[in-house]
C-alpha cells in the first residue's frame, strides 16, 4: 500500500496552481507577440519586454517567499 505524505495533496495543488499561471502566461504572451507584428513600432515592443521582465521577476519573487514559507 501506498502511504500519504502529510501535506501532499497541497504540494499537487501548488505545482497545479503554478502550470496553470505559466501556461496562461505563454498563452497571453504568445498573443501579444502576435498582434504586435502588424506593429512596427519599437516603443511598444519595448513596453511589452519591460512588462514581462517585470512579471517574470515578479512571480520568481512570489515563489521564493512561498517556498520559504512553506519550509519553515
Amino acid at each position: 500500500m501506498l502511504r500519504r505524505l502529510p501535506g501532499a495533496p497541497t504540494l499537487h495543488m501548488r505545482n497545479a496552481i503554478l502550470f496553470l499561471l505559466l501556461t496562461a502566461f505563454v498563452a497571453s504572451l504568445s498573443w501579444v507577440l502576435h498582434s504586435l507584428a502588424t506593429t512596427h513600432s519599437l516603443s511598444s515592443f519595448v513596453i511589452l519586454c519591460v512588462v514581462t521582465f517585470a512579471i517574470m521577476a515578479t512571480a520568481g519573487y512570489a515563489v521564493d517567499h512561498w517556498q520559504g514559507r512553506s519550509q519553515q
